[in-house]
């Protein structure tokens, strides 16, 4: 666990851990957890919670911690590519299935050579570009088919969530490395990633709410 020295902070850090469980818990009370799109989404939710839980249960060190981190975080980007690519279709489809398959095998060649515990920035970096791209394209794709009606559909809260947590994590990383701007600071980071962490789960649950048994438009088929 990255600690930050700040009191505060670092329990919101440690509260942040069990947010993915809102949604998981909203899916199974409502009974909604083989609806698709929702599997995924209960899926991915206790992946994370679990990614985030296992180096504080097991102590990790720093280097393992950050092999568990890079191992969930390219099982999230699979999960994610499987809930948005049913509303890219056609050449752009094709293109990021191999973009995906070129990515997934070029990270795993890294980690397999150079050890999973290598910090491996401009790895992460390209794939928030890519979750943040296909979030893009779904949105578009979405607010042209739906009109009005899209704020009934999981989707787009899924979508919107997504964006904004990874758009978040980008500037943040953006900020540190080049030591530009006064949000760069460690602790100030941290707190900003968990706000949008929590932001994201927010928008989540909101999805789980919203769906409704007779609406199969923005469901991944």
């Amino acid at each position: 666990m990255f600690k930050t020295g700040n009191i505060s902070v670092d329990f919101f850090s440690q509260a942040i851990i069990f947010v993915p469980l809102l949604p998981v818990i909203v899916i199974l009370l409502r009974g909604i957890y083989q609806k698709d799109v929702l599997t995924f989404i209960l899926i991915l939710c206790l992946m994370n919670c679990i990614g985030s839980l296992l180096p504080r249960i097991s102590k990790a060190t720093h280097s393992l911690q950050i092999a568990i981190q890079h191992v969930f975080s390219l099982i999230e980007l699979i999960i994610l590519a499987q809930i948005f690519k049913p509303e890219i279709s056609g050449r752009l489809r094709k293109l990021l299935d191999i973009l995906l398959i070129a990515f997934i095998s070029s990270a795993l060649t890294y980690y397999l050579l150079e050890g999973a515990d290598q910090n491996g920035s401009w790895i992460s970096r390209f794939q928030d570009g890519i979750i943040i791209t296909i979030s893009i394209i779904n949105l578009f794709k979405l607010i042209r088919n739906s009109d009005l009606d899209i704020f009934s559909l999981p989707l787009f809260w899924i979508t919107v969530g997504t964006l904004f947590y990874f758009v978040v994590a980008d500037i943040m990383e953006a900020a540190g490395c080049c030591s530009v701007l006064s949000i760069s600071t460690f602790t100030d980071k941290i707190l900003l990633l968990n706000i949008a962490s929590l932001i994201r789960y927010f928008f989540y649950t909101v999805a789980c709410f919203c769906y409704h048994p007779s609406k199969t438009s923005g469901d991944v088929s």
